[in-house]
């Protein structure tokens, strides 16, 4: 608004003095004019710059948020997606990272129900040992990664066991429910959270937890309880 107000400072003698019939100042008016169209350049951007820079952050959320939403949701249950395709986070990409956030929530939900607490605390135990300089969100994002990974191991497992093609999973093992890292997460913050499981996933501490969990428990890692068989 500044520079637009070199638009009058410029303008206005210019006007008047053209008024009472000299032009010595038009030089003047035309350095006004300048200000005036480098003004609306600039608001132009400050109008629009905020939502295209907050569209491509959403882009790139998107991006990131692939892979995490691939093992949650349509290697769970495709009828968790509202668009299993994924073709609509082209067009409308808040409204899809939204329904990306939800969908992969509710996925992480029946993942859960696959998880194994002595797995859990094996994974843990090798995560908080490792001397990688990670933050604690950092770690709790690679234990969840990790546990996730092992989840949908033992739920591929059971499917080929039951030789099913239905979409959804079948049944879990027991009706207990493990307790992922971060479920207390506020919901204004489950964005960062799960965009930092995201780029956890495929961490070479996850896959050395896993390779960990193998090691340790090779009988039982990456399939299903007997339960379930």
């Amino acid at each position: 608004m500044l520079v637009c107000f070199g638009y009058i400072l410029g303008n206005a003698p210019a006007v008047v003095a053209a008024s009472l019939g000299s032009h010595a100042l038009d030089e003047v008016g035309t350095l006004g004019s300048l200000f005036g169209t480098v003004g609306a350049v600039l608001r132009s951007y400050g109008m629009t710059g905020a939502a295209v820079s907050a569209w491509l952050c959403e882009r790139r959320d998107l991006k990131a948020f692939k892979p995490l939403w691939q093992l949650a949701v349509l290697n769970v249950d495709e009828r968790f997606a509202l668009d299993p395709s994924g073709c609509g986070r082209r067009v409308n990409v808040r409204f899809t990272l939204h329904r990306w956030v939800v969908e992969i929530l509710d996925g992480m939900r029946v993942l859960r129900a696959w998880s194994s607490a002595e797995a859990a605390e094996t994974i843990r135990r090798h995560v908080h040992a490792s001397p990688l300089p990670l933050s604690a969100a950092e770690r709790q994002a690679v234990i969840t990664a990790a546990v996730l990974r092992d989840a949908h191991l033992r739920l591929q497992a059971a499917r080929g066991a039951d030789g099913s093609s239905r979409p959804a999973p079948p049944l879990p093992p027991d009706a207990t429910f493990l307790a992922l890292p971060g479920e207390d997460t506020a919901a204004s913050d489950e964005r960062a959270r799960l965009l930092l499981v995201a780029a956890h996933l495929n961490h070479p501490l996850t896959d050395s937890s896993l390779a960990e969990l193998r090691t340790t428990s090779p009988s039982t890692a990456g399939r299903p309880p007997a339960s379930a068989r």
